[in-house]
């Protein structure tokens, strides 16, 4: 029913004020935001298709607002197609940086999802300037790219980039929320790969805190942060104990066959007698 609103007030406006009426393009791009939100991309790249088509007819392929429709019609198209749209925005002379961080920082994850981190890499890193440069250094937008960022870079440096995401964090958002209780498990994880497991374990610990804070004690990123705690552990029953909870936790939220909940049974069941 909803859709169908959405759907009569397109043919409307196009009735009312012509096919090639900036609200039209409007209508239209409420409709594509509205299929978007329901996970029906195809349906929405249609919707989003007509809406810059007549944004590039009133104001040209180089305007802000029909580059930012490019990167919202990239948004609901396949990969392949979301990187073509995504690198014909950022060629666009008309390009600023408030539109190419978002737009860099997709064109990372493609890269990151096709098994290219230099790809990503190179992405992020340019996205980082353009977020940092339209929002400030220690804007939410600015943490989540160094988050992305880290995984693909040199361990020493993923520690850096991930202390100053769980800062910028901390200070947006506050010290239990998830976002910064993510950040400390990310910093965690980080901190075990150069073998500072001291460190690792007490960002894990205040990762779990926040969590249980913020999402409850049965949560599935509480199995997280405690998997990430118990791989900190010098004994093996501390950490047997942790993955034993873990494990309760997967198995009620979210099955017995789920990928989380075997990967911790396994382990579980590697440190037992």
């Amino acid at each position: 029913m909803l859709r169908k609103l959405f759907e009569d007030n397109v043919a409307r406006c196009g009735k009312e004020f012509g096919a090639d009426d900036p609200r039209t393009a409007q209508a239209a791009r409420d409709l594509g935001f509205f299929l978007k939100n329901a996970g029906n991309n195809q349906a929405a790249a249609a919707a989003f298709q007509r809406a810059l088509q007549i944004d590039e007819k009133n104001l040209g392929p180089h305007a802000p607002k029909t580059l930012a429709g490019v990167i919202t019609l990239a948004s609901v198209s396949p990969p392949r197609e979301a990187e073509v749209l995504f690198r014909k925005a950022l060629t666009s002379p008309g390009m600023n940086s408030a539109l190419a961080a978002p737009a860099l920082a997709a064109l990372g994850d493609l890269r990151f999802q096709a098994k290219d981190p230099a790809g990503a890499a190179a992405a992020w890193r340019f996205a980082l300037q353009h977020a940092e440069l339209a929002q400030g250094k220690e804007s939410d937008a600015v943490a989540k790219i160094l988050n992305s960022l880290s995984q693909v870079t040199e361990p020493n440096e993923s520690v850096l980039l991930l202390e100053r995401a769980r800062d910028i964090a901390q200070k947006n958002f506050g010290p239990n929320h998830p976002e910064t209780a993510t950040c400390e498990i990310n910093l965690a994880n980080a901190l075990l790969k150069v073998g500072r497991t001291a460190g690792a374990a007490q960002h894990a610990q205040t990762g779990l805190t926040a969590f249980e804070a913020s999402l409850g004690p049965r949560h599935p990123r509480v199995s997280i942060a405690l998997t990430t705690l118990a791989r900190a552990q010098a004994e093996k029953k501390s950490a047997a104990a942790l993955y034993r909870r873990a494990v309760e936790i997967d198995r009620q939220s979210l099955g017995e066959k789920d990928p989380q909940t075997l990967a911790d049974t396994l382990a579980l069941k590697a440190l037992l007698p």
